[in-house]
Parts: C-alpha cells; sequence; structure tokens
C-alpha cells in the first residue's frame, strides 16, 4: 500500500468587511505550517490571499455581502479561490493589469502584486461577481524548520 501525501482543503463564507482578511489569514497560515511550509513559502501566499481578500470586500461586494474564500493545499502546492458577488458598481478589475497606477495613487496595486507572488493568477467573470484563483508551489527544499 502507498502512503497519501497530507491534505488540506477549506471553504468559509465571510462577511464582507476588512477584518475577514485575518479570519482567512489565520486558517491559512495554520494549515500551511502544519503541511510543513517554511515560513518564506507562506508569507508569498499569504499576501497574495490578504490582498484578494480585501480587494473583494473593498471592490467587489455590497454593503453586508458575503465574500467565498476556499484553499487547498498539500506538501506541495496550495490553490486559492477568492469570489465576491459584485459590486453596486457593477465593476471588474482589468486583467492583466497593463501598467502599475500613477505613484500618487492610493490603490491599483493589489492585482500587479498578485501577480508578482503566485506562480499563476487568474480572474473571471462569476455571475455578477470576480472570482480570484492563485495557485503555488513551494520552492524546493523549503521546509519548515
Amino acid at each position: 500500500m502507498g502512503t497519501s501525501t497530507p491534505r488540506t482543503e477549506h471553504h468559509l463564507r465571510v462577511a464582507a468587511e476588512d477584518g475577514a482578511v485575518v479570519g482567512v489569514r489565520d486558517d491559512l497560515a495554520r494549515a500551511l505550517a502544519e503541511l510543513g511550509w517554511a515560513d518564506a513559502c507562506r508569507t508569498r501566499v499569504l499576501l497574495a490571499a490578504d490582498e484578494a481578500v480585501a480587494n473583494a470586500v473593498r471592490h467587489g461586494s455590497r454593503p453586508g455581502g458575503q465574500v467565498d474564500v476556499g484553499f487547498r493545499a498539500d506538501a506541495r502546492a496550495v490553490l486559492v479561490r477568492v469570489v465576491d458577488r459584485g459590486s453596486p458598481e457593477g465593476t471588474r478589475p482589468a486583467f492583466p493589469p497593463t501598467a502599475p497606477p500613477d505613484p500618487t495613487a492610493t490603490h491599483g496595486r493589489g492585482l500587479l502584486l498578485m501577480c508578482a507572488l503566485c506562480d499563476r493568477l487568474s480572474v473571471s467573470a462569476y455571475g455578477p461577481g470576480t472570482r480570484v484563483e492563485m495557485a503555488f508551489r513551494r520552492a524546493e527544499g523549503a521546509l519548515a524548520a
């Protein structure tokens, strides 16, 4: 009999509020630590996931709305999915981003940041909302101490 690779999968529905980022980050950080992901690899995943959830809350949700977050991870890879239900304005981010925002702008860097951190990033329409999927592979030899 072969041995199976430890794997974890989580699905969360969170209120579209700024505090949602903390709960998602804590669950994802704990799961990656339990799977042996080193700090540097976890940080890359957590920063991109924070940005995706924050964008869904601030730009892709109605007041009182909800955001769905899911992740599937094992010792080698993690897939994070964030789905919002659409903003009152009905706008979606331009993807892929074509240029950085003006240096004095107070927002507009999130997708560029996620592109730099992920091994694969996809942003697509999902009903009236947006679905973001981010895939990460753990760096070879990067195990938790």
